[in-house]
């Protein structure tokens, strides 16, 4: 089997890179038509999940499990099956970022940073609401990666 490619959602701690790749999972299996092959939708959008789809004839394992190296490491382990893509939840740096630079079973990285809105000063309440816009998007552009490494 070909080595895999791999997506990485990365961002600061807090930032909804779970959030968003729940979304990716959700639409490629409400939308799209995959099936799941291994685990299941998390039951709430901001719950770690680990998850394989069969999509469009392709294995696609999520993990959101991005908060250190070794919940990323632990839960790559649980996946009973060989993926075509892997989709990884990372943090801006250290540890995650390290083991997957280092991940000798996959063909190539694609980088997504995690695209956030904030405020700094004023509070005027449409925070959460254009963040969940931003995360809709966002899951739409990495399946759109999908699409283009299938």
């Amino acid at each position: 089997m070909e080595k895999p490619n791999m997506i990485v959602l990365w961002g600061r701690g807090n930032s909804g890179k779970t959030h968003t790749l729940n979304i990716v999972l959700l639409k490629l299996y409400k939308i799209y038509g995959a099936c799941i092959s291994y685990g299941s939708l998390p039951s709430k959008i901001g719950e770690d999940s680990c998850v394989i789809l069969e999509y469009r004839g392709k294995r696609i394992g999520v993990i959101t499990k991005g908060d250190n190296d070794q919940l990323l490491k632990n839960s790559y382990d649980t996946l009973p099956f060989d993926c075509d893509i892997y989709i990884w939840a990372s943090r801006t740096k250290g540890n995650t970022c390290k083991y997957i630079e280092k991940h000798e079973k996959c063909k190539g990285i694609i980088w997504h940073e995690k695209w956030a809105v904030t405020e700094r000063i004023t509070k005027t309440g449409v925070v959460d609401y254009l963040q969940n816009k931003v995360n809709d998007i966002q899951a739409d552009g990495i399946i759109d990666t999908i699409d283009i490494l299938i």
